[in-house]
């Protein structure tokens, strides 16, 4: 079975393959599943995955040609790691405040 392709198709989470086998590898090696059923190693796939920064693990998922999407909707899931927020109603000072006080 390929891994990245089933989580892609299930859950649209988009992985590299190599990841994939070195997380297999890693729960073989601890945890000896290397009789789980298929299933059961998606489920490890996918918690591991929700642990992971997609910048490392993720082979991008979004459609083609978003950016002239403006305004679109886009159908099924799709998965965005953020990863930093910004209070956009806060004046400019508090948001580049770096919460020590000093700006």
């Amino acid at each position: 079975m390929n891994f990245s392709d089933e989580l892609r198709q299930r859950l649209n989470v988009c992985v590299k393959s190599e990841w994939c086998s070195r997380v297999l590898q890693r729960l073989a090696e601890s945890r000896s599943i290397q009789c789980a059923t298929d299933e059961a190693k998606l489920r490890h796939l996918f918690a591991a995955f929700l642990c992971s920064d997609m910048n490392v693990v993720g082979s991008g998922g979004l459609p083609a040609g978003l950016q002239d999407m403006h305004m679109a909707i886009l159908q099924g899931r799709h998965v965005v790691q953020m990863d930093e927020a910004v209070n956009v109603a806060a004046s400019a000072k508090e948001r580049f405040d770096d919460g020590r006080g000093v700006s």
